[in-house]
């Protein structure tokens, strides 16, 4: 909820911030995804997307950036579908790169982020002589 609260207060202001954070409580698939005590990898997908969310629209480019990124390889980490929500993020700071030349460094830093991340992540759930195997959803 609060990050939810936090991008809507962002982009529209406190009043916006607080009803979208009442309004997370209408949601069925919230709701679905992270009941108390319960124990599944989607209420952590949630988070992670939320994550990549949040910060991209933060005021702070590079920690942001570098936020998004460890959130995107996280995702990645726990199912690969966040693949999908890794490559749209990937093709929006690239769309601003082209629009803004200000805010260039944010697609560099991100995907160094995300390599460095998912490397290290992958080196600390697998170990290192699991390199070279492939694992799906783990």
């Amino acid at each position: 909820m609060s990050l939810v609260a936090g991008i809507a207060r962002h982009r529209s202001g406190a009043g916006a911030g607080l009803l979208a954070a009442a309004l997370c409580l209408l949601s069925i698939g919230t709701w679905y995804a992270m009941p108390p005590m319960r124990i599944d990898h989607h209420g952590y997908q949630l988070l992670c997307g939320l994550g990549i969310a949040w910060a991209l629209v933060t005021r702070d480019d590079r920690k942001g950036t570098v936020i998004a990124g460890l959130c995107a390889a996280a995702w990645c980490h726990i199912s690969l579908e966040g693949l999908a929500f890794t490559a749209c993020a990937s093709a929006w700071l690239g769309l601003r790169w082209v629009v803004d030349p200000r805010p260039r460094a944010r697609l560099p830093l991100f995907l160094a982020t995300l390599s460095i991340g998912s490397a290290a992540l992958y080196i600390a759930v697998h170990g290192i002589g699991l390199i070279g195997h492939t694992f799906c959803d783990q």
